[in-house]
């Protein structure tokens, strides 16, 4: 009985330690962390990838509007020869799918900056 209990307060002693170390660590980092100021300027470095997203964007987005338009009108050309309504209305729908993504490559510039 007496060896149960001496294992039993040997456990319990050591849970202790372990918690007073995590309790330290904690505020050992904590203190550490409060010690150093962050300075006010680096918001820029948070926004930089969503700046070089912006540009990935406008610069992908532009040429492929372009073309889309230019496609669509090869297409509208095309259908108009034929006399064919049915590809016509396909190729007004594509020049407006390309003005819309050329519109909002060119907004989301003009918006940035």
């Amino acid at each position: 009985m007496f060896t149960r209990k001496k294992e039993e307060t040997k456990k319990n002693t050591r849970k202790k330690r372990n918690v007073f170390r995590r309790v330290g660590t904690v505020v050992s980092g904590l203190a550490a962390s409060l010690a150093y100021a962050v300075p006010a300027f680096a918001a820029d470095s948070y926004l930089r990838p969503l700046i070089n997203l912006k540009t990935l964007l406008v610069q992908f987005g532009e040429p492929a509007g372009t073309v889309v338009i230019l496609y669509g009108g090869w297409c509208l050309a095309e259908s108009w020869h034929r006399k064919d309504q049915g590809g016509q209305y396909s190729a007004i729908n594509i020049i407006t799918a390309g003005g819309i993504l050329l519109g909002l490559s060119a907004g989301l510039d003009a918006l940035v900056g």
